[in-house]
């Protein structure tokens, strides 16, 4: 394996792509389309290097962003690694973006290009992009690329990869990221799920996700793994079927994927050796319902797109004690908790990470604008508990409630709820109190069988937790979606 991270960044991808391109053997198989395709590792160098040479005829090069909104498939990853091989920064985003979040990144993005699965008329495109022919490129369909000759160019820029993220306001964000980078977090987490060389990998997540990118697509890569994109849209039962076709021996699921999986209450293929799960964090039930239908490893899995993305890892036995942990940090990953120490002796606070694959920074306005950071450490927004147990997530520190000049961190006081041996989920939030600001208020479904009272809930509450932190009022329902994150 050629090494990602030397001096010369555009060179050593370069010099991947080369590595690629003598490998013959392994082939993406893509029947997210129809007809299907079929390319080896040499074809999509050769299809990437065609693409590259008509993005630069076309002006695009070094400091220069790229929009991407296609399909997931084989098409959007070959323009993506055709834009980093001219030096320029792509952007993968999905095809049903919303005009507005659309717009809005174009506007934080400043692109000299915008490549869309179709005519967007409601954009920004319209007004300010000139329609470039297309065909040229490779791209399929209705897609339409805009170029945009206004756009600058930044020096910032060069060789990076940028995506799309949340972050913790509800608008969308652009991440920045070298590289370099992005192939030795995928590096990782390959080693972290202790996966090795070949096999078959199935590309259930997106590639315009940070994760189906990083540690799915270019992991795999990295890894000389034949990569399936399946057929769309996901169809639980069509998706063993392909598994079980195509001998996929390790595959990605989020835990809303998962849970549409196990409910149809069929064997897994026997093939399939490793399934990662990630993106949030996934039910015991589900998990357990998983564990009776599946033999092989199962491995949490927890990051976020400002740190590279991936950062913990958890392999799960079948101890189910150990199913809410969020597990140990990838190789040179380091991680602390800053918050105060509890009377057990554990700790909770919000999870800090170190890593050398963070961000450059959220690229807004033609310049990095700084993330939460605190020195060299990233601020991940995430209230966890540390104690001799492990690292669990507890809650998201926006969802924190300021209770009488108190921090109260709803997370905590839903997992002593769900403690209680009648209740099978609760929901905590917080309620406008006119003299303490907010206190919280829990809602909750009891099992079938049990007759606890809303006495008992709020005496049992009152023994595990401290004064504030003791719901105001309890209501009782028939049925709540699970909340768990």
């Amino acid at each position: 394996m050629i090494p990602i991270g030397t001096a010369r960044p555009q060179g050593a991808f370069a010099d991947w792509l080369e590595q690629l391109r003598g490998n013959q053997q392994q082939y993406l198989l893509d029947h997210s389309v129809t007809p299907f395709i079929m390319r080896t590792y040499s074809d999509l160098v050769r299809d990437i290097e065609a693409a590259a040479e008509q993005w630069m005829q076309a002006g695009i090069g070094p400091g220069h962003a790229v929009i991407l909104s296609l399909p997931s498939g084989l098409q959007l990853l070959t323009q993506l690694f055709a834009v980093l091989r001219t030096g320029a920064t792509p952007l993968p985003l999905t095809p049903q973006i919303a005009p507005e979040s659309l717009d809005h990144l174009i506007e934080l993005a400043n692109p000299a290009a915008v490549v869309v699965a179709s005519p967007r008329p409601d954009s920004l495109l319209e007004r300010e992009g000139i329609v470039h022919p297309h065909k040229a490129f490779g791209l399929k369909g209705r897609a339409r690329l805009y170029i945009r000759p206004a756009a600058p160019c930044r020096e910032q820029l060069h060789h990076c990869l940028m995506l799309s993220t949340s972050g913790s306001t509800g608008m969308p964000k652009i991440v920045v990221h070298r590289v370099e980078n992005v192939f030795v977090n995928a590096a990782a987490h390959m080693k972290a799920i202790e996966e090795q060389p070949g096999g078959n990998y199935t590309a259930t997540l997106p590639v315009f996700y940070s994760y189906g990118l990083v540690a799915g697509i270019i992991g795999s890569l990295l890894m000389e793994k034949n990569i399936y994109f399946p057929e769309q849209p996901f169809y639980p039962g069509e998706w063993l079927k392909s598994c079980e076709h195509n001998d996929i021996t390790l595959a990605s699921v989020t835990p809303s994927l998962l849970k549409r999986i196990v409910a149809m209450n069929k064997p897994f293929p026997r093939t399939l050796r490793k399934l990662t799960i990630g993106g949030d964090h996934a039910d015991d039930g589900d998990i357990r319902k998983l564990r009776e239908l599946y033999s092989g490893d199962i491995y949490l899995t927890y990051g976020l797109s400002e740190a590279g993305p991936r950062v913990l890892t958890n392999k799960l036995s079948r101890d189910e004690r150990g199913w809410s942990l969020m597990g140990e940090p990838l190789s040179g990953v380091e991680i602390r908790v800053d918050g105060k120490c509890q009377e057990q002796g554990g700790q909770v606070g919000e999870l800090l990470v170190k890593t050398a694959t963070r961000m450059l920074g959220y690229w807004e306005d033609g310049r990095f604008q700084q993330g939460d950071f605190e020195g060299e450490w990233l601020r991940t927004g995430d209230i966890v508990s540390l104690d001799n147990g492990g690292l669990q997530f507890m809650e998201r520190r926006k969802n924190m409630l300021i209770t009488g000049g108190e921090k109260l961190y709803p997370g905590i006081i839903r997992k002593v709820l769900l403690a209680h041996p009648g209740v099978v989920e609760a929901k905590v939030s917080g309620v406008v109190d006119e003299k303490q600001g907010f206190v919280p208020e829990a809602v909750i479904q009891l099992q079938e069988e049990t007759a606890a009272t809303i006495e008992e809930l709020e005496s049992w509450c009152k023994k595990r937790l401290r004064l504030a932190e003791v719901p105001r009022s309890f209501r009782i329902v028939p049925y709540l979606e699970s909340t768990k994150k």
